[in-house]
Parts: C-alpha cells; structure tokens; sequence
C-alpha cells in the first residue's frame, strides 16, 4: 500500500493504492472551503502528475465538503468525487430498494438494502453560477433509532461501480480518518519537527491596532 499524506491545521489527505484494486482512491477529510483550495490551488493537477495520467483516481470525503462548484471543479480536474448527501432530501419510494451483497477487500461480505438513483445540482454561487452537475446517487435503508427506517444517500461520479462498492468504499474512508486521529494522539504526527525562525518582511503592511480603537465603532 503506498500512501501520499499531507498534513494541515484544516484537513487531513491520504492517497491509497492497493496493487490488487487498480481502482485507486484518493481519501480526504477536510471542511468545503479547503477541498475548494484543493481544486483550485493546483493541489488536484499535481496529484495528476504523481499518480499518472491514465490511472482513475477517486476524492472521498465526508458532508463537511458538500459543495456543487466543488464537485465540478474536481471533475473537471480529470478526477471522481464520492461522498455523502447534505442536507434535506426527498425519501424514495420502498420498492425501490433491492437487497445486494458486496465483498471488500479482505473478502468479507457485506449486505445493503440500495436503491440506484441519479440527481441534478444547480451550482448557486462562484464562478460556475447557474451550471448545474449531474451525479449517480446510491440510497441506503438503514433502522432507525426511533423505530422504522431511514434513508442515507451517497454521491459519486462513478456510474461504473456497483453499487454495493460504492457504500461500502463511502464507509471504509473511516479506517484511514481513524488511523490517522490515532497516530495524531500518539505518533505526534503533527507536531512541530523544529523551532527554527524566520525573519519578516520588514516591508510588509499592517494594521495599526491603537488606530483602529481611535476610530469610532472600532473595537481593540
């Protein structure tokens, strides 16, 4: 397993390939105004270049980075996106769910009840304002806590998988997050390596702070 880590004070990335699923899946947990850095500070196009041109390579995420405009951004990189749906949505009839079964990668089966969907979102702010993205949508039935069922919904760009695969990658994503808030607690992964210096920009502008508070309304 090869894995590509970048720490930072707002996110998490992991890149994992495993020889024997050439699927390979990009894993990140961050918030949405990072992933949108992400797609648009260049980070996507060098993970291009490390990862190769020909290989298809899948961002997951969680619902902190539900974003339309990030969605199209990351495929417009050449990439696919999976993730969980934010926010209210309609529930789908009962007999559109059909019982799968899926393997993961240590062979053990899985049972889902899905449903296989596709949806449409309209993009209602930046610079792709009033595009809209199409998506595959993979509905779960789950119990409820309270009695009865409710529904989670899952959103790719990959209409190639089953859908069963796509559940199950969507919930594998926590061995990585898990691993990783371990090593944090205990490896230090994080953890400032040095405590070298560097000397400012001694021409840099900025603010005044007794200026401000003499300004009227302005608070210290």
């Amino acid at each position: 397993m090869l894995m590509f880590l970048t720490m930072a004070a707002v996110g998490l990335i992991v890149a994992r390939y495993q020889p024997r699923n050439p699927i390979g899946f990009l894993l990140l947990s961050a918030d949405a105004c990072f992933l949108l850095g992400l797609a648009s500070g260049g980070l996507l196009p060098q993970l291009r270049g490390i990862v190769g041109q020909e290989r298809r390579v899948t961002v997951c995420f969680d619902r902190g980075g539900w974003s339309p405009a990030l969605f199209a951004d990351i495929t417009a990189a050449g990439f696919d996106l999976l993730t969980w749906r934010k926010g209210p949505s309609p529930d789908l009839p009962a007999d559109a769910f059909t019982t799968v079964t899926c393997a993961d990668d240590h062979g053990r089966e899985h049972q889902y009840d899905l449903a296989d969907t596709t949806i449409t979102l309209t993009i209602s702010e930046g610079p792709r304002k009033g595009q809209a993205v199409t998506l595959r949508q993979v509905t779960r039935l789950v119990p409820a806590r309270a009695g009865g069922t409710r529904q989670i919904h899952a959103v790719t760009s990959r209409t190639d998988l089953p859908p069963g695969e796509v559940c199950w990658r969507l919930t594998s994503r926590w061995r990585e997050e898990n691993y990783f808030r371990y090593a944090r607690t205990r490896f230090a992964l994080d953890a400032l390596d040095s405590y070298a210096a560097a000397l400012d920009d001694p021409d840099r502008m900025v603010p005044n702070p007794a200026r401000n508070r003499s300004r009227p309304g302005q608070a210290g």
